[in-house]
């Protein structure tokens, strides 16, 4: 999947995502195996005005970006593949972070800025899962043959106590900026206006910056009992994130030049 809420590359990121769904999840269902893996978003099902959530959460409506469209369509067609008998398991993850990251996706960019420019502190908070958590879960879920939704969410923070983390993990001061939610959410509007005469390489997004304001908490407990998992703390995460992040030059050699295993190049 192309995952970028860029409004230049909607129609490119929709096409792409639900004809290459189309293609490997229906085409595994057509070959009839026995064991296959959807990895959707928690997207497809973020309602901000939902109390929770889950994987009894509907279908997203409201998205707008081309990354939403098409994660919502895959997985409404997704969904007709099970219920026609594919055994077919849905992750939602949430935002996915950790080392060696090819494609520097926009989980990894917005790290980037908040020790490049500032750390914004604002409402609601970030819900982070590891990839390595992430990948294991998908194996445990191929080999155990299950099939249907599983949310898989991680570790849930305010924005304060994530600056926190960010802190404590490099022992170094952020750079933090209080906003107001309403004020993001206007600027990520201009973002959107001004991407229709300019393409922007960055995560700053009308809908992204929703999902960061008006976030709600996702509870992934079934999947965590299901396959009797527990993730690695966040601290970890944080701490492996970082050091990729200045060992690959995205951040300065000064945020991680106190992390244990830091080799600055």
């Amino acid at each position: 999947a192309m995952v970028s809420l860029d409004a230049n590359k909607a129609e490119l990121v929709y096409n792409t995502n639900v004809t290459g769904t189309r293609l490997v999840i229906g085409g595994a269902a057509e070959r009839g195996l026995k064991s296959i893996v959807h990895v959707s978003s928690v997207t497809a099902l973020y309602d901000s005005a939902a109390s929770v959530l889950d994987e009894t959460v509907p279908v997203a409506v409201g998205a707008t970006s081309g990354y939403g469209r098409s994660k919502a369509e895959s997985e409404r067609y997704v969904r007709e593949l099970i219920e026609e008998g594919a055994n077919i398991a849905i992750t939602y993850p949430c935002t996915v972070l950790g080392p060696d990251d090819p494609a520097m996706s926009e989980g990894s960019q917005g790290i980037a800025i908040f020790f490049n420019q500032a750390f914004v502190l604002t409402t609601t908070g970030i819900q982070i899962i590891d990839v390595r958590d992430l990948a294991q879960i998908h194996v445990a879920l191929l080999e155990k043959e299950l099939s249907g939704p599983y949310m898989v969410a991680g570790h849930y923070r305010s924005w304060a106590e994530f600056g926190h983390v960010l802190e404590r993990v490099t022992s170094r001061r952020l750079r933090k900026v209080p906003l107001p939610g309403w004020l993001l959410r206007k600027l990520g509007s201009g973002v959107d206006i001004a991407g229709k005469f300019a393409s922007f390489d960055t995560p700053v997004t009308g809908e992204g910056v929703t999902y960061a304001t008006r976030w709600v908490y996702a509870d992934d407990r079934k999947v965590r009992e299901a396959l009797n998992y527990s993730y690695r703390s966040l601290d970890e995460t944080m701490t492996d994130t970082i050091q990729w992040l200045a060992e690959s030059g995205h951040i300065g050699s000064y945020w991680a030049a106190k992390l244990p295993h830091f080799s600055p190049r």
